[in-house]
């Protein structure tokens, strides 16, 4: 006869629409009357059981169970060696004797664990230390085993009290130091090692290295820019007499001194004022100081004055040092004088007269200012004919017009004044009144 499907209704929320086959996994709950589950058939021994859960009936294999609590109860009688246990020996249970425990322990090496042994009651004989769970015995840091010995013991004396120092090794603590043991009889017998702080450290902020205690620590200064010394344990760091600086050297303050018969700069110009680009308050050049009279200090010097449109200015005899700026009212204040053969447009005294030069007078070709001889204007762009005097004449005729003679322009003249125009000497004569 071949396997039927069951038939199942189908629903329409509550409302029943039809019939079909159950399908596979569907099943009926325990609670109306089903399995629970999908059951499929299980293996050969195996019993049909409920499931852990105890929502579901399965099929899985249930060992054989003896009920202890239901049995005749023995708790009162006495063990015999001819008493019987049940056990399961590889898969087959059965009964053994307690005689047969005994055999299986006294051929055996068992750990008794959380018993008790009386001494008074047990004799314990030949026990090894390595059967003891404390073989060993430990006095101020030294460990001997059961039965060893140690004739010179190196003890931990950090609680020690009373100990002679003669005889101290091992760690000694700060406070056995400063106050337990006199420090007169620890002199070249601790060891780097017997100290909690062996070593010194020395750093430079980035690099660091430590230096055992006894050892030595060298200060070294660079070749041409610092020296060391060191004197009756005092260590000096200086400057030599010529001091070299590889990189650029920065001063911050407000005096630089220095003390040089020759100063040598490599740069072709020299930066002053460099804080001055937010205005023109300060003076900028340079000065120095003399005495020419054994008591009164003086200062000259060349700079270029921001209170007059920056014009450049040589000055000597002032008794006031300049500061930031020089003063040009100062006591002594003189306008110095320059030496020098001069190029291009001069403007100013011209030295040895009251007078002023102003223009380009190596090259002019006429005069500034036009003169007037004998109402003719004369700027030296062109010769003056001054006419020509013959013997017996009574006047000169020229390009000045017609001008009498009388004896007084017959004179010989005093001497002549020389006027050069254009390159070409002129010599006018004048005569004595």
């Amino acid at each position: 006869m071949a396997a039927k499907t069951p038939i199942r209704g189908v629903f329409d929320g509550s409302t029943a629409t039809g019939l079909a086959e159950f399908q596979s996994g569907d099943f009926i709950a325990l609670t109306h009357g089903g399995l629970g589950a999908s059951l499929s058939i299980g293996s050969a021994g195996q019993v049909l059981k409920v499931n852990s859960g105890a929502s579901a009936l399965e099929f899985g294999s249930v060992e054989t169970i003896v009920n202890i609590d239901g049995a005749t109860d023995l708790e009162s009688a006495t063990l015999a060696v001819g008493d019987k246990l049940l056990v399961s020996d590889g898969g087959t249970e059965g009964r053994v004797l307690l005689s047969q425990l005994d055999t299986l322990y006294s051929g055996t090496t068992k750990t008794l664990t959380n018993k008790t042994i009386s001494g008074s009651s047990n004799t314990l004989s030949n026990i090894g230390n390595s059967s003891l769970s404390n073989s060993s015995i430990n006095f101020g840091g030294v460990s001997l085993a059961l039965g060893a010995s140690d004739t010179t013991p190196a003890f931990d004396l950090s609680d020690a009290t009373a100990y002679p120092t003669s005889s101290l090794t091992g760690t000694i603590t700060n406070a056995q130091l400063a106050g337990s043991i006199a420090t007169s009889k620890l002199a070249g017998s601790i060891t780097n090692a017997k100290l909690s702080n062996s070593s010194i450290t020395v750093t430079d902020g980035s690099n660091s290295t430590a230096t055992a205690l006894g050892g030595t620590i060298t200060f070294a200064g660079t070749t041409n820019e610092v020296t060391v010394a060191e004197s009756s344990g005092t260590i000096t760091v200086g400057l030599p007499d010529n001091v070299t600086i590889a990189g650029n050297l920065t001063v911050s303050g407000t005096t630089t001194e220095v003390s040089s018969t020759t100063i040598n700069v490599a740069d072709p110009l020299l930066s002053m004022a460099t804080n001055n680009g937010g205005s023109d308050a300060v003076d900028i050049g340079f000065y120095g100081l003399y005495d020419t009279s054994g008591s009164q200090d003086l200062y000259a010097g060349l700079f270029r004055d921001a209170s007059d449109s920056g014009k450049f200015k040589l000055f000597k005899d002032n008794q006031a040092e300049p500061g930031t700026t020089v003063n040009t009212s100062g006591t002594g204040y003189a306008v110095g004088t320059l030496v020098a053969n001069l190029e291009g447009n001069v403007t100013g005294n011209t030295s040895g007269t009251s007078g002023s030069t102003t223009g380009n007078a190596a090259t002019a070709t006429i005069l500034a200012t036009a003169r007037t001889i004998n109402n003719v204007s004369f700027n030296g762009s062109a010769n003056i004919d001054v006419g020509t005097v013959t013997s017996g004449s009574t006047s000169i005729t020229s390009s000045l017009g017609s001008m009498a003679l009388n004896s007084e322009r017959l004179d010989i003249p005093v001497g002549f004044i020389t006027i050069n125009i254009g390159g070409t000497n002129y010599k006018l004569p004048y005569y004595s009144a």
